[in-house]
């Protein structure tokens, strides 16, 4: 199954162009839709970084994308280990860092949430930290953040994740583009 899902993931890579500027941060990476989104546009980054815990995640994501480099667990991301990948690969003047940070502690349907004081969704602030730390070390590079959660959280977490990515929130609906109902910030 998992061979399957990662040829699925896979198709179209060879016939994409090449922005050898672009460097992309995916946290939280799951099967890296990022990457595939930018895989249907047929853009191919010059550098791709990912930071996923889930093993079997990981496999798919090595297998369709060979050229993804794994960061390990996104608390593990120093500045020692992004300086010495960027020291090897060459200038950047455009990154994108994105993900979606776990909202387990975030969503209504969890009685019980802790928002983003819980232990799973206080990862958030690992993302901006990892987006931050990219910032200084590619002062002259322009950094994108892209971040996703749910929609269903209460609006004073969404504020306060707005108020700390400098923007305010979107709401989008995958139904928009395809036949799942899934509201997402």
């Amino acid at each position: 199954e998992g061979q399957a899902a990662a040829e699925a993931l896979a198709d179209g890579v060879e016939d994409s162009i090449l922005a050898d500027d672009l460097l992309v941060i995916s946290l939280f990476d799951g099967i890296w839709g990022l990457r595939r989104a930018l895989d249907l546009l047929r853009l191919r980054p010059a550098l791709t970084l990912a930071s996923e815990t889930n093993a079997e995640a990981r496999r798919v994501v090595t297998y369709a994308w060979p050229d993804v480099y794994e960061l390990g667990p996104v608390e593990e991301i120093t500045r020692e280990k992004i300086s010495s990948i960027l020291a090897k690969k060459g200038n950047f003047t455009k990154v994108l860092v994105g993900g979606g940070s776990p909202c387990t502690d975030l969503t209504s349907l969890n009685i019980g949430a802790a928002g983003l004081q819980g232990p799973e969704s206080i990862l958030f602030y690992e993302f901006l930290r990892v987006g931050r730390l990219v910032c200084q070390l590619l002062p002259d590079a322009e950094v994108s953040l892209f971040l996703e959660n749910v929609a269903s959280m209460k609006p004073v977490y969404r504020d306060i994740m707005s108020k700390e990515l400098g923007v305010p929130a979107w709401q989008l609906c995958a139904s928009d583009l395809s036949d799942v109902r899934r509201k997402r910030y």
